[in-house]
């Protein structure tokens, strides 16, 4: 069940990476990795599929003002300084900040980067009367831009942005929103189905081919202006794979030499074959985001049956161990962890809930994702979920679609799900 409500965290993800043999790839060589997306992410700024879209083409192919810093794996991550080299508030408005921007710079078309690129990118994603303004990407950008009111030029390197209240984190905010040549989109006079599979970014990698819904190629970009993100291989070939079986035997046969969230229990045949694996916690949640304005999750009991049925151990060893169970949105380790309450796995307190409020069986209807690395294993998770539910008095529909379209039932709402989709009932 899916709406614009809050969201009732079931577990933390670990981020599972799986590498092959590399015969000298990360000198030179091709690599080919296996996306567990079930589509090539779009290239026309902000990518969709998810935050797979940004690892594997938004962040290689473009830069924001402010990018992150992934180079350790170690600790947590932070942003830094990216086609901007410093931001502070403007002292006598707090609602104003300051970008100065990087200099020397040059699009991958080899136009340089200057401050009208970056009011031209703004109004791409935030100006309805611009004649650069571009539905698909106001779409993708907006859940960063909440906050954004207006940008101007200042001088050809320093811009200012607006904001509509005051916020320290604001920032972190500028970082997803990637910054594309106004010199290439022009060229082709704003045609975005022509800029598709003519893109020009600031980024380490630049755009070499692409076969519609099987395969991409980036080159690397000798001229990045941050060295150390020069990429070392002759070229990255992505390939959209969204079933962990067929992952797992692609880089088992040497079709590809890198994939994410291959099934657990491939993991030993995996190593067994010399691979790599490499694993690591971060701050994502598996979540199902619930309907509070409509249909049975408007009772806070109801919700909380639906916590106390589900055992999250359960869920962690269907996944190889390779997950934590959760009950907030961040896990402990992080310092605004706060003190979330602890529901543990109940399934007698959840039926005496559903009971007390009058919703036995209590019938509802997840909309679930087939794929997207933080999607974790999605189907065999969301059965095991759905039984656990239905164990305590739940009736359970799992209404599966990809991950675009998931997103758009957040977007547009559940009624115009609905009315689009008469046989499900939320």
């Amino acid at each position: 069940m899916l709406s614009n409500a809050k969201t009732a965290a079931r577990c933390l993800t670990a981020l599972l990476l799986t590498i092959g043999p590399m015969h000298g790839v990360a000198a030179q060589g091709v690599l080919t990795v296996a996306m567990t997306a079930g589509d090539l992410p779009v290239t026309t700024g902000n990518p969709d599929q998810g935050f797979e879209g940004f690892r594997f083409v938004g962040l290689n192919l473009y830069d924001a003002l402010i990018n992150w810093d992934l180079s350790q794996g170690g600790k947590s991550s932070d942003i830094k300084p990216g086609l901007a080299t410093e931001w502070h508030i403007d002292p006598s408005n707090h609602k104003r900040w300051i970008f100065t921007l990087r200099e020397g710079v040059k699009w991958h078309d080899g136009c340089d980067f200057v401050a009208d690129d970056v009011v031209w990118n703004f109004g791409r994603v935030s100006d309805l009367k611009a004649p650069q303004f571009f539905t698909q990407q106001f779409a993708l950008s907006r859940a960063y831009l909440t906050n954004f009111d207006s940008i101007e030029k200042i001088d050809d390197h320093t811009v200012a942005i607006n904001t509509k209240f005051v916020e320290s984190l604001f920032p972190y905010d500028m970082s997803y929103v990637l910054m594309i040549s106004r010199c290439r989109a022009e060229s082709l006079h704003d045609n975005w189905d022509a800029y598709v599979t003519q893109p020009s970014g600031t980024g380490p990698y630049r755009f070499a081919g692409m076969t519609p819904h099987e395969r991409m190629e980036l080159l690397p970009n000798k001229d990045y202006w941050d060295s150390a993100r020069i990429p070392k291989q002759d070229r990255l070939v992505l390939l959209p794979m969204p079933e962990a079986a067929t992952r797992t035997a692609a880089l088992l046969s040497g079709q590809v030499n890198f994939i994410e969230a291959p099934a657990p229990d491939a993991i030993p045949v995996l190593k067994r074959a010399g691979m790599q694996v490499i694993t690591n916690v971060y701050p994502h949640n598996w979540p199902y985001i619930l309907n509070f304005t409509r249909g049975p999750f408007k009772d806070l009991r109801v919700r909380q049956a639906a916590n106390y049925a589900i055992n999250r151990d359960d869920v962690v060893e269907l996944v190889g161990g390779l997950a934590t169970p959760e009950y907030a949105e961040v896990p402990p380790s992080l310092p605004y962890y706060g003190h979330p309450v602890i529901y543990k796995f109940d399934p007698a307190k959840a039926h005496a809930l559903l009971k007390d409020a009058g919703c036995l069986p209590c019938k509802v209807t997840l909309a679930i994702s087939t794929s997207g690395s933080g999607q974790m294993q999605s189907l065999p998770m969301n059965e095991l979920v759905k039984q656990q539910l239905e164990d305590a008095g739940f009736a359970v529909t799992l209404d599966v679609m990809d991950w675009n379209a998931l997103l758009d039932v957040s977007r547009s709402g559940v009624p115009k799900y609905v009315n689009s989709r008469p046989i499900v009932t939320l």
